[in-house]
């Protein structure tokens, strides 16, 4: 929603000519948004279901189905499913390795856990203070790096997310000194590395 004020040309009573009508503009979006309505930030693809995630600019996350024999230039394919509470972009997605679980980041500082089934949030992480720009799945352990524009990585145990109340972090890595646009980690967690506007690569060990 948008706001704009300018000169009332028509006067009035009483008017000095400078009298301000103010404008309201708005989007009445549909109950479920079956397109994309904005640019495309990240993806992520589903093999054993053929299940293609998508989010980005609209701040909403989509499920599409894919036909089994796709021909190029003749590919169909259909949103099954929206997950619509995020306020700003999503910034990136990833899937847990049973496909259950799908993680995003986005531009509202909230992290959020998907159930992949049905669509629903299960956990909305709130720990940074400005906008999420990255995540990285060590999948061996099933843990994950999140990095912010508020200079910080949080290392989170997702099977700790799963089966307890925590929304807390399980470890901080502090020290940087700029904005963080990407991060990366090793399968098991013993190496992160972060990169950011500082035009350098800074390398962690969180155990």
């Amino acid at each position: 929603m948008s706001d704009k004020t300018r000169p009332d040309t028509k006067g009035g009573l009483g008017s000095s000519g400078n009298k301000k009508r103010v404008t309201i503009s708005y989007v009445i979006r549909e109950p479920e948004e079956r397109q994309n309505r904005a640019g495309v930030n990240c993806l992520q693809f589903d093999t054993s279901s053929r299940q293609l995630y998508t989010a980005g600019r609209d701040s909403i996350i989509r499920t599409w189905s894919c036909p089994d024999n796709p021909r190029v230039g003749n590919m169909s394919m259909k949103c099954s499913l929206c997950m619509d509470e995020h306020s700003d972009w999503v910034n990136s997605i990833f899937l847990t390795t049973d496909n259950n679980i799908l993680v995003s980041g986005a531009s509202d500082t909230n992290i959020r856990l998907w159930d992949t089934s049905d669509g629903s949030c299960i956990r909305c992480l709130q720990s940074h203070k400005d906008y999420v720009t990255a995540l990285a799945y060590a999948e061996n352990v099933n843990k994950f790096a999140s990095a912010s524009l508020d200079k910080q990585i949080f290392i989170w145990d997702l099977e700790e997310l799963r089966t307890t109340s925590s929304t807390a972090p399980t470890d901080k890595l502090l020290g940087q000194k700029n904005s963080i646009y990407s991060i990366a980690t090793t399968p098991d967690c013993s190496v992160v590395v972060s990169g950011s506007t500082e035009k350098i690569m800074r390398v962690w060990d969180p155990r």
